[in-house]
């Protein structure tokens, strides 16, 4: 891993092209889709449409989602002037790698060379990009930087990314940003700025557009600002910022919103100046915001309602709470939701609840959204929670406690009062069985909810570790160990794990 991260060290220090300015047609530009395997702790970019949906659908592997970042690449074959293709190498499981690597010509080169027994070539152009001045560490106008950040590890993987947020986040975990210019700041490729170009003048001055490679930088970080402007002008003029050519750099010490402006001057005279806002964050980005609803508002007591929950910026974790309704923040954990947008809750008791969600990302926690919901006895019915008697009482058993993902549970209730129906949440099962499988690692509740001609019994509850599964284990007999040549045996493989291919 050294020797390949000193050859890559040397051909940065080597690739240095400067474009002028490029004017990037939006028909000459693809969309580059994030994805991310948290078991693996891997991210993965795909300018593929057909891979795109794939993975998304879920039928090419397993355990990739999409973080929700995206950005505009040169596409495969456009005649871009100083554009260059971007190869993709995809890391051999033999050589205990499992990953994708995109590199510029020089890079491809040298890959093939010297790590063929290592790094397989999967394509010569996946895309192209512009490259970047290995001096200065600008790019051209009309585009804007992409960062690599290295995971620093033996499994080697790298994330690709136009947003210093997420830059700063990924070096805060260890991981080491890959390309040219400042060693402080390298950047790997030049890409095409999401927005598009500047609108035309109609005065001949210049009309300039601004745009900010990051949407939310946390504060103490470094954005670049560019100015892509019609009608060439001689003069750029900043505000909020320092430069004299079309890129700026910019910093804030504080979070909160900061403007910046840019004006061109050229023969005609000085064109309007425009302005951008950037919102600087506390902490690795923009943390999420919630909304909060119940499937019913007015439910009867001893029964299930869902509460669903709607956020922006793309969620890691879920924490629902079940909270006083005079005191709001007088608040428990509803452990049995778990980390989900939505949350299946029983109500026991009349009278109104407030029920709360907090959702964080890699930016932090993002305030409490909550509602409330009103819960009331049936009617003509006894009241006060104590509701008909009669009704299931169950417990469940799972058949291991324990197990790799990707393997399957069967769990089993056992339940008084002769039920009829048998809600399950989590696994898939209509009676008193029901089978689950997982994805990712970790602890997760299973819930039954039985019913009969009484009502809805008590929820009944069991956890299920999900464990990362290692190499399967195997043992190999023979049908015959002696056999006579000519005849035929049968080999049997024993194997630990769940064993997905046998070779």
């Amino acid at each position: 891993m050294k020797r390949f991260r000193n050859l890559l060290g040397a051909l940065f220090a080597t690739f240095s092209i400067l474009a002028n300015a490029v004017a990037i047609d939006s028909s000459m530009q693809v969309t580059v889709v994030e994805f991310y395997n948290e078991a693996l702790d891997h991210y993965f970019i795909s300018a593929d449409p057909a891979e795109i949906a794939a993975l998304t659908a879920g039928t090419a592997l397993l355990g990739w989602k999409k973080t929700d970042l995206t950005f505009q690449v040169i596409k495969a074959g456009a005649t871009v002037a100083g554009s260059v293709p971007v190869c993709r190498f995809y890391g051999r499981p033999e050589a205990k790698l499992d990953s994708h690597f995109f590199a510029n010509p020089d890079e491809c080169a040298a890959v093939k060379k010297v790590f063929a027994d290592q790094w397989q070539l999967e394509s010569e152009e996946v895309f192209r990009a512009i490259p970047v001045d290995n001096t200065t560490g600008f790019c051209p106008a009309d585009t804007t930087p992409i960062y690599r950040l290295w995971n620093n590890r033996s499994d080697v993987n790298h994330r690709y990314t136009d947003q210093t947020a997420v830059a700063s986040q990924m070096i805060q975990k260890g991981f080491i940003q890959e390309g040219n210019g400042s060693p402080k700041n390298p950047v790997n490729f030049c890409m095409p700025i999401k927005a598009g170009a500047a609108p035309a003048a109609t005065d001949g001055k210049p009309n300039c557009a601004l745009y900010s490679n990051a949407t939310a930088p946390v504060a103490g970080s470094q954005i670049t600002l560019s100015a892509a402007c019609s009608d060439s002008p001689t003069t750029l003029t900043w505000t909020g910022c320092s430069s004299s050519s079309s890129t700026c750099t910019a910093t804030s010490p504080v979070p909160g919103i900061a403007s910046y402006t840019v004006k061109g001057t050229n023969a005609k005279g000085v064109g309007t100046p425009v302005k951008l806002d950037v919102n600087w964050a506390s902490s690795g980005g923009a943390v999420p915001i919630c909304s909060v609803t119940s499937s019913n508002m007015g439910p009867t007591i001893n029964a299930y309602i869902t509460l669903n929950s709607s956020c922006s910026q793309s969620p890691g974790r879920y924490e629902w709470n079940v909270c006083s309704y005079t005191s709001p923040t007088s608040c428990s954990p509803i452990t049995t939701c778990g980390s989900t947008p939505s949350c299946s809750v029983f109500g026991p008791t009349a009278g109104y609840v407030h029920y709360a969600l907090r959702a964080s990302n890699g930016a932090g926690a993002g305030s409490a959204a909550g509602v409330d919901v009103n819960w009331v006895a049936p009617t003509g019915g006894g009241g006060g929670g104590g509701g008909p008697t009669g009704q299931p009482s169950c417990t469940i058993t799972a058949d291991k406690s324990s197990l790799p993902v990707g393997t399957t549970v069967t769990l089993t209730a056992s339940c008084t009062n002769n039920p009829t129906s048998y809600g399950w949440t989590g696994c898939t099962g209509l009676g008193t069985t029901c089978t689950a499988n997982a994805t990712t690692p970790g602890k997760k509740t299973y819930q039954l909810v039985a019913s009969n001609t009484a009502g809805n019994g008590a929820p009944a509850y069991v956890d299920v570790t999900w464990i990362t599964a290692g190499p399967p284990t195997c043992t190999l007999a023979a049908s015959d160990a002696n056999p006579v040549i000519n005849t035929t045996i049968t080999l049997t493989a024993t194997c630990s794990g769940a064993t997905g291919a046998y070779a």
